[in-house]
């Protein structure tokens, strides 16, 4: 799907592999891209914005109604 609108993948990181990372190193936490060397999360959860902020990582939350969820991303991505 990101393909299709231009926009490439390196890896998707599952929820499998996230706990096996995150959790070994005793963090608490649903999100934590930095630990995986990506700069900014794109989610459509303001849970996910808060952890950012408290642990530190840049968030773009984009609403799961937002059928131009594209060009929201590629103008927010500057601000970040």
């Amino acid at each position: 799907m990101f393909l299709a609108h231009g926009i490439p993948v390196d890896f998707v990181i599952n929820q499998e592999m996230h706990e096996k990372k995150i959790r070994n190193k005793g963090k608490n936490i649903s999100k934590f891209p930095p630990e995986f060397g990506i700069d900014v999360h794109i989610d459509d959860s303001a849970g996910v914005e808060t952890e950012g902020k408290k642990f530190g990582f840049k968030t773009i939350i984009v609403s799961v109604s937002d059928k131009d969820w594209v060009n929201t991303v590629l103008k927010k991505i500057d601000d970040v």
